[in-house]
């Protein structure tokens, strides 16, 4: 789509500054350990489809000059902020796999063949993550008042994650649950920081994060997220590992509670793929729907269509 064309070149740039960070970084390690946990870091946040920083350039549109560098910023930060949760949720879920290769964790507990010290070494490369995503925004040349409404805005939708992903573990533990519990967590842990946080920065970044506008990103955000999770989960369950990168059937040996595995008591496999599809292109026609809003420029809307269309895409790929 020509009104996209600029979107590759703003999400290199994001991807730039964010390398350039990670040199400076690697530069400064004092021990073989911190160079392979900033190594590990930087292939986690520089690896994958940069979806995130991706809706930020789409919520900035074909911003320039300083609302453009403030874009960048923001588009590195909620990348590295999404790797630092990769690398805690691989050890949460006990991943092995993380886009093919092995997961951080996993990897120094085969070289070090101590999964104490490879768990340790995954949360505190999360952690390290965690708090290079606060330094890339307060670091920044950016104007304190825009850095204070876009670390604001970070920090609560990271805090809504973590509650998510909380709740997603409690799961394991309780039998009593329902899948609107599922539901909850799935829009806690995935749609507030990987859709609706990084609308609200762009919009923040081009300065116009009124009202209206954020409103209308997040009537978007909202559903897009759900049926992203929708996609993910049907991937998580049936997808081969040239698809995901992680275990095939992952979701289902591991007994998570998801969208699909939840159905398995009264469907088949095939079924519960087919009712979590229906459920994710309901949700995505409530996201088109919500996308023809006035408050949202002609190019974030262009943007946001295109965004559908590909999570429409992975949601089908697997019937």
């Amino acid at each position: 789509m020509k009104q996209l064309d600029y979107l590759d070149d703003r999400v290199a740039e994001s991807m730039a500054y964010l390398s350039h960070y990670f040199d400076h970084a690697m530069e400064r390690a004092t021990s073989p350990y911190l160079a392979t946990a900033i190594s590990a870091l930087r292939d986690v946040a520089l690896g994958g489809k940069h979806l995130r920083a991706r809706l930020v350039h789409i919520a900035a549109g074909e911003a320039t000059g300083p609302e453009n560098q403030a874009a960048v910023i923001f588009g590195a930060a909620v990348d590295m902020l999404h790797a630092s949760f990769l690398i805690h949720d691989d050890i949460i879920d006990e991943d092995p796999l993380r886009r093919g290769i092995p997961a951080v964790h996993h990897a120094v507990t085969e070289k070090t063949g101590s999964a104490r010290v490879g768990n340790a070494m995954g949360i505190l490369t999360g952690d390290l993550g965690l708090m290079v995503t606060y330094q890339l925004l307060s670091a920044s040349p950016l104007d304190d008042s825009l850095v204070r409404r876009a670390t604001g805005m970070v920090a609560g939708y990271a805090a809504q994650t973590v509650s998510g992903e909380l709740l997603d573990v409690s799961h394991l533990v309780n039998e009593n649950i329902d899948i609107d519990s599922v539901r909850l967590s799935n829009h806690l842990k995935t749609s507030l920081y990987s859709f609706t946080a990084p609308l609200h920065l762009g919009s923040v970044a081009a300065r116009r994060d009124n009202p209206d506008t954020l409103s209308a990103m997040s009537a978007v955000a909202d559903p897009l997220g759900r049926a992203y999770q929708a996609a993910d989960d049907i991937a998580g369950a049936v997808a081969p590992v040239e698809v995901t990168g992680k275990i095939q059937g992952g979701d289902l040996v591991a007994g998570r509670k998801t969208l699909l595995t939840m159905r398995l008591c009264d469907l088949s496999l095939e079924e519960a793929v087919e009712q979590v599809t229906a459920e994710g292109d309901a949700w995505l026609a409530q996201a088109r729907g919500a996308v023809a809003s006035p408050h949202l420029p002609e190019v974030t809307r262009a943007g946001l269509h295109d965004t559908i269309d590909r999570v429409e895409r992975m949601l089908h790929a697997h019937r």
